[in-house]
Formats: C-alpha cells, sequence, structure tokens
C-alpha cells in the first residue's frame, strides 16, 4: 500500500481510499481548519479587550487622581495662596493621632493665611524657631513692619472712616472740626501749592524774619537786644511743641500736676544731624542753602546770596555745637538713664538758681511769663517745678557755654537766629512716631522733605528710617488718620472723649470688654497656682504677690461717661490750610497741658482712661498703682479676635497681659523677698541673660548688655508659660474652641501656640538699628525664637535636641 503527503493539510491519506472517504476527510479537516481559525481569532480580541480594559482602568484611576489633586490644589489656594503652603518636611510635625475637628469658619480661614504668610516649611523648627515660624515674613516684609504695627494700621483704617463723609449739621462741632482737619490733610494739591507761603508767612510774622534770607544785614530786626527776645523765642517754640534747648511740660508727680523741665525730644537725633566733619559740614550747607533757596522761590524773594554767608554759617554752627556737643555726655545719647536724684523747687527759687550759675543773660522767670499769655490757666511764681539734678546741670552748663562764646551780641542773635528757624523747619519736616509707626506726614511741599532726608540718606544721619522712602510708605488716608489722632488726642480733654467715642460706638465691639476681663481672671487663677508651685520662692514672698495680684486693677481704657459725651463744644476754627490747622492745634495741646497744672491727682488717678490712649496697640501696666490698662488697640486683629480658637488669643493678647502681670511680682522678687528668694531669681535670671548676650554676639557680631533688658526677658518667658498653662488647662476643660484644628495647617494645638506667640515678632530690622533701637526691650528676633529654649518646646515639636548656637535651656518656672 502506497502513501503520499498532503502539503495543504499535512495529514497522510491512504491512497486507496473511496471517494466519498475521501470527501469525508476533506470535509472534516475543513471544519478543523475553520475551528482553529475562530479559535485563533478570538484568542486574538480576548488580548485586545484586556488590554482595552487595562488602558481603561488606567485612564480612570488618572482621572481620579486627577481630580481629587485638583480639590486639593484648590483647596490649599483657598486657605493661603502662596508657595510656602506645602506639607512639613518633618513629618513629626504631622498630628498622629486621630484627626480632631477642623474650624472652618471665616476667622480659622484668615488665621490659616495669615500663619501661613509668615510661616517657612522648609526650615527646622528644632533647628532655628524664629526661621521656622518667621521665614517668610522676614524675605517679604519691610523693615520694622511686625504684627503690632498691622494692628494699629487696621485701626487707623476704622479712624479714617470716621472723617470721610461730608460734614452734617447733626454732627458735633469737634466732629465737625475732625473732618475738616482730615480732609485739609488729603487736599495734596493745596499743601503742594500754598502751604510753604502759608507757613513761612505765619512764621517770620511770629517769631522775625530769617537772617540769612535778608539782603541786607542790617535790615535784621533781631540785631538789637530789645528786639530780640531769647526767652520770648523759646516760649514761642514751646508753644507749638518745638522745645528747644530744654521741654517745659506738664507732668504728674505725687498728687498734683507740676512742671517738669527735661531734654528736648530730638536732641540726640540733633547730636547725630550736625556735621562734625567737613565732608558732613559741606553736605550740611548745601541742604541748608537748598531750604533758603526754596522759601525765596515761594515768597518771591531776590536769590542774592550774602556776602557773608559763610560767616553767619560758621556763626550758627558755634551755638549748635555749644548745644548738642559740649555736655552731651550728660544726656548720655543711646543710654538708658535709670533713676536720678531729682530737685523740686518753685519757679522763683530756679530763677535764682540759674543765676547764681552766671546765666544771668537767661530769666527763667520772664520765659514762664511768655508762656502764660498763651495759656488760659497761669501759673506763678510759686508752681513747682521736678528736673533731675542731671537735667539742672546740663542746662546750666549750656548756658554759661553759649554765654562765653566767642561771639558780639549781635553775631550771637544772628547765629542763634539762624538755628532756630532751621530748627522749625526740621520740627515741621521730621517723621511722625505714633506707637513705632514712623511716617511723614506731608504738611509741606515735597519738594521741602527731598531735601532735608537727601542730607540724611548720604550722611548715614539721623534714624536710619529716616529717608526718601518714607514718604510713600504709608497710604495718605492712614497718615491723615493719625493725623486727627495726633491734634485731638490731648489728655483730659472733651476733644478726647470726643474722639473715643466715635470710634468705640462705631468702629469697636464693646463686648470685647468682657472678653478681657474673662482672660484676664483665667490668667490670675494659672499665676497663683504656678508661684505656689516654685519651691525657690519663700511663703511669705507668695503670700506677698498672691495680696498684690488680687489687688491689681483691670481695665479697659474708657468708661461710660467717654460712651456718652457732651455734645457743646467750641470751635477750633480750623480752615482748608492743613498746615495752619496743624499749627493751631499744637498751640491748644500745649495750653491744655498748662490748664492741668495744679490740679490735683486723686479722680484723676481713679479714672485713668483719662490719662492714657485707648488707640495704643500695647498693654499699658503702671506698676506704682497696680493697674493694668488694656487699649482698645490691642484687641484687634492680628493681636486678638474674639472668633479664633482660643489658643491663638492665649498665645497673643493672653501672654502679653501675664507679661505685664509679672512686672508685678518681678518687682516684689527684686525688692520686697528674703534675701534666700531674691538670691535664687537673679541666678535664675542669669541664664536668660547668658544667653540673649550670646545670640546677639554671634548673630549680630556685636554685645549688646542682657541686664538692661533682664525685666523684659524674664516677663517674656513667665508670660509665654502662663499663657501656655492657662490654654492647656482650657483644653483640659473642653473649652469652647480650645482643641479645634486650623484648615489647611497639619499642626496641632499645642504647635500653633508656640507658632503663632513666636510670629507675634516677626520683626526685620538691620543690624544697625538693632543695636540702636533695641537696647532695653528685647530683640524681635530672640523673643522669637527664645520660646524654643523652654523645656516645654522639645516635647511639643517632638525635637531630639534644640539647643541652638550652643545656648542654654532655661527653667525659671515649674509649670
Amino acid at each position: 500500500m502506497e502513501l503520499t503527503k498532503n502539503k495543504s493539510t499535512d495529514i497522510i491519506l491512504r491512497s486507496n481510499n473511496s471517494q466519498n472517504d475521501y470527501e469525508q476527510q476533506i470535509s472534516m479537516l475543513t471544519n478543523q481548519n475553520k475551528a482553529y481559525s475562530l479559535k485563533k481569532t478570538s484568542k486574538f480580541y480576548q488580548i485586545l479587550f484586556f488590554i482595552f480594559l487595562i488602558i481603561c482602568g488606567i485612564l480612570v484611576i488618572l482621572l481620579i487622581t486627577t481630580f481629587y489633586s485638583l480639590i486639593q490644589t484648590q483647596k490649599k489656594l483657598s486657605i493661603a495662596l502662596n508657595p510656602f503652603s506645602k506639607e512639613p518636611k518633618l513629618r513629626k510635625l504631622f498630628i498622629e493621632n486621630e484627626p480632631k475637628v477642623e474650624c472652618k469658619t471665616e476667622a480659622c480661614y484668615k488665621a490659616t493665611n495669615f500663619i501661613l504668610d509668615n510661616l517657612n516649611t522648609s526650615a527646622d523648627p528644632c533647628v532655628n524657631f524664629n526661621q521656622f515660624s518667621c521665614g517668610k515674613w522676614l524675605s517679604e516684609q519691610p523693615n520694622d513692619k511686625d504684627h503690632f504695627t498691622i494692628a494699629y494700621d487696621k485701626m487707623l483704617v476704622g479712624i479714617s472712616d470716621l472723617f470721610k463723609s461730608n460734614i452734617n449739621t447733626d454732627d458735633s462741632e469737634l466732629y465737625k472740626n475732625m473732618k475738616i482737619l482730615y480732609q485739609s490733610c488729603l487736599n495734596q494739591n493745596h499743601i503742594q501749592n500754598n502751604s510753604d507761603i502759608e507757613f513761612f508767612t505765619y512764621i517770620f510774622k511770629e517769631f522775625g524774619s530769617w537772617p540769612l534770607l535778608e539782603n541786607q544785614i542790617q535790615s535784621n530786626q533781631f540785631l538789637t537786644d530789645t528786639h530780640f527776645g531769647f526767652e520770648k523765642i523759646l516760649s514761642k517754640l514751646q508753644g507749638l511743641q518745638m522745645p528747644f534747648l530744654f521741654s517745659f511740660l506738664s507732668d504728674e508727680f505725687d498728687s498734683k500736676i507740676i512742671m517738669n523741665i527735661n531734654f528736648p525730644k530730638d536732641y540726640c537725633k540733633f547730636q547725630n544731624f550736625y556735621p562734625k566733619s567737613n565732608t558732613t559740614r559741606s553736605k550740611f550747607i548745601k541742604m541748608y542753602k537748598n531750604f533758603l533757596d526754596l522759601i525765596k522761590d515761594s515768597l518771591n524773594i531776590e536769590k542774592n546770596s550774602h556776602s557773608n554767608f559763610d560767616e553767619q554759617i560758621d556763626e550758627m554752627l558755634q551755638v549748635a555745637h555749644r548745644i548738642y556737643f559740649i555736655n552731651s555726655d550728660l544726656y548720655q545719647c543711646g543710654r538708658r538713664r535709670g533713676p536720678h536724684e531729682y530737685i523740686k523747687k518753685t519757679i522763683d527759687e530756679l530763677d535764682t538758681l540759674f543765676n547764681q550759675n552766671k546765666t544771668n543773660f537767661f530769666n527763667f522767670k520772664k520765659y514762664v511769663n511768655f508762656l502764660n499769655e498763651k495759656a488760659t490757666r497761669q501759673i506763678d511764681s510759686n508752681t513747682q517745678v521736678v528736673m533731675f539734678k542731671l537735667t539742672f546741670e546740663y542746662l546750666t552748663n549750656l548756658l554759661k557755654s553759649l554765654n562765653e562764646l566767642n561771639l558780639s551780641s549781635s553775631q550771637f542773635q544772628r547765629g542763634f537766629m539762624n538755628l532756630v528757624h532751621f530748627h522749625i523747619i526740621y520740627s515741621i519736616l521730621k517723621p511722625s512716631e505714633v506707637f513705632s509707626t514712623p511716617h511723614i506726614d506731608i504738611i509741606l511741599p515735597i519738594r521741602y522733605y527731598h531735601n532735608l532726608y537727601q542730607y540724611s540718606k548720604h550722611t548715614g544721619r539721623l534714624n536710619p528710617m529716616e529717608n526718601l522712602e518714607m514718604i510713600y510708605k504709608f497710604s495718605r488716608e492712614k497718615i491723615c488718620a493719625n493725623s486727627v489722632l495726633d491734634s485731638f488726642n490731648t489728655p483730659d480733654t472733651e476733644e478726647r472723649k470726643e474722639l473715643q467715642n466715635l470710634f468705640l460706638t462705631k468702629k469697636f465691639d464693646l463686648s470685647l470688654k468682657n472678653q478681657s476681663n474673662l482672660i484676664f481672671s483665667k490668667l490670675l487663677e494659672t499665676t497663683y497656682e504656678v508661684i505656689g508651685k516654685q519651691k525657690w520662692i519663700d511663703e511669705n514672698t507668695k503670700s506677698l504677690i498672691e495680696k498684690r495680684l488680687k489687688m491689681m486693677e483691670h481695665k479697659m481704657l474708657f468708661s461710660d461717661e467717654v460712651l456718652q459725651p457732651k455734645k457743646n463744644f467750641s470751635s477750633h476754627n480750623l480752615t482748608s490750610s492743613y498746615v495752619m490747622n496743624k499749627l493751631i492745634m499744637r498751640q491748644y495741646a500745649y495750653s491744655r497741658d498748662f490748664d492741668m497744672v495744679g490740679v490735683e491727682q486723686k479722680n484723676r488717678l481713679h479714672d485713668k482712661e483719662h490719662i492714657f490712649d485707648i488707640f495704643e496697640a500695647n498693654l499699658l501696666n503702671i506698676e506704682r498703682h497696680n493697674v493694668l490698662l488694656i487699649p482698645a488697640g490691642v484687641l484687634i486683629e492680628p493681636i486678638f479676635n474674639q472668633n479664633n480658637p482660643i489658643y491663638l488669643n492665649y498665645a497673643t493678647f493672653g501672654s502679653f497681659m501675664a507679661h505685664e502681670i509679672f512686672h508685678l511680682i518681678s518687682d516684689i522678687l527684686l525688692h520686697y523677698s528674703s534675701e534666700q528668694t531674691r538670691d535664687n531669681y537673679i541666678n535664675k535670671v542669669h541664664c536668660l541673660i547668658d544667653n540673649y548676650e550670646k545670640y546677639t554676639k554671634m548673630y549680630y557680631g556685636f554685645e549688646i548688655d542682657g541686664t538692661n533688658s533682664m525685666q523684659e526677658q524674664i516677663s517674656d518667658n513667665f508670660g509665654f508659660l502662663i499663657g501656655f498653662k492657662t490654654f492647656l488647662k482650657e483644653m483640659e476643660m473642653n473649652a469652647h474652641m480650645s482643641d479645634i484644628l486650623l484648615p489647611g495647617i497639619n499642626y496641632t494645638p499645642e504647635q500653633l501656640f508656640f507658632i503663632r506667640y513666636s510670629q507675634s515678632y516677626c520683626r526685620k530690622r538691620d543690624k544697625l538699628s538693632q543695636k540702636d533701637f533695641e537696647k532695653y526691650h528685647v530683640i524681635h528676633e530672640y523673643r522669637s525664637f527664645q520660646v524654643s529654649l523652654i523645656p516645654e518646646f522639645k516635647d511639643t515639636f517632638k525635637c531630639s535636641s534644640n539647643v541652638f548656637m550652643n545656648l542654654t535651656q532655661c527653667k525659671i518656672f515649674d509649670i
């Protein structure tokens, strides 16, 4: 039997099979081939379908992930809108337990934004807590801006809103005057075009002409003794609140208002202002000459220079040198002047003392009589005057040195008046400093400010902040609101009551008074508890502290009387001229100062809201009266918001109150405790002092004596601990909003307490200004950083170590 092979089917067939068998086999093979093909095709589609499912699954996962990421991104953007709102690098900062409830209120979202606007999460809090809590603020905010100035600025916005509207017939006379002043301040067109003409016309009428503006020397009215009026010039300067040589103001002393003689406020600034070298002398003369040319342009005076211009400048600088440099060591600019011995004399007795010291070209009684001409109440020769012996020594030496100048009478008078007129210009152009918010109030045309501050900028004179940039630093509305405060907030006046009434009834939540009382009482409870735990304080001292604390008075700086002021006030006759309005209000403020002389203090001390300013953004502790005063300005964001979680309010407002409370305790520990307790206290404080001195040396390269700020350092330490302890007690009692979390910030309430306290002192200053301005208050960044040196910080932030720059953890109080 022969066998053949079918190539197409690869099946072996027998050659002798029948045709039917063959066909059956072919049919069977065909069916098998079809089945094989179908099976192969089905498998291919199965693979395709499986791949399709995988792709669909991946796309669905990508869509879900993208959608989730978008939601999270939008949520974060709505909270922070900044690149620093990323997750912290340190996973140990995350909340490890079951998440608590997040606060969803507007106040909480604002608090979150505020914290994130300061926070630098790329920094390790266990290494440098100031950089962690304030890093973003320090990189983005201008110098000398901090959270206290933010609160003050917010208050100024509210104040400016009070005076923007037109004058209504229903407005009180004082309210009308406030609106007139505010709106004249906003009228910059009038200021730029007319104010210098108005100002110098008035000044020359009051003080006589400026010698260097006269074309002929002989025409100067000040070249004869009968017209010169040394005492009259000084009294007019004092009446305009531009004191020269010395200040003469009313002052609270014992139980009566009497007069006080002291150094002029700008004494130290002028020490740095007048030239000490030939280089700065030439720049000063150029600046001075530019002022003369500006005035000549405005008053259409011919620009002919004096043939003896250099001689007159030399005379003026000789007088200035005697005033600001001869006895400068007595004032000790840049050093804190501790308690000095004072003298208390009548005006008659002081006049005799001046004459005994060969200062007979100055008659003190005559000076007082000129002041009386502008005042409602007259002060007589029996009025008592207080001054430090150091001040009296300075003043008598100054008057003697002026008397001994190698100048003729006419040369001295001419040099003195050239100096006085420059002093007047400086006094009107200098920055205003209300609650650490220096700014330039444009009263004269801008060209005068440019001339003065170009000099100070190029020579490095004056406060580093006093330069051209300050002219444009603040909105005009805020500056004008500040001007109203400066003009109408005179103590013990109906003007102040009316201004406070307007703000409190229209722009302030009066219920905050109760909130303040509640926080104060809780802080006191914690203070009693913490002081009782301190084994290093003897029992008698503890009892005395508790007794004094129970007697401590705490009150808001306003009363019901302020909320219901009288409506019948006299007008100040203000006009559209801003510069003249400011001069009118300056004179009024000084005359009111005189009116208080001789007034008994019993009622005034009891009603302390009439002494201090509700518009401060800081707490006031009056130790000798055992009173803690709360201005309205301190209950404004970011310092306080009653809708915030309570740990934020205790971290700021609560800690600040406890800081002030401790000033009383510290006084007892230093002066009224046992010798052992006092020694224990001083030894503990030395830990803080050593840390502070090491920090400033390493960080700034210069030493600041830590003993000068000892009271502030220990009060900061105590204030923080009492605020923290009080908050922890509230959280244990499940107090409302005590443990609720802020949205979008993955930190515990305890951590947020530390962060928010630290951020209260976020402030950027250059090293020179730190050295000049923070000698007696602790440098801001150290106040922000030092909380990381207390033992509780390490546990709160789970730090393996947080000893920064070899500083020591100081455990002063057991809490």
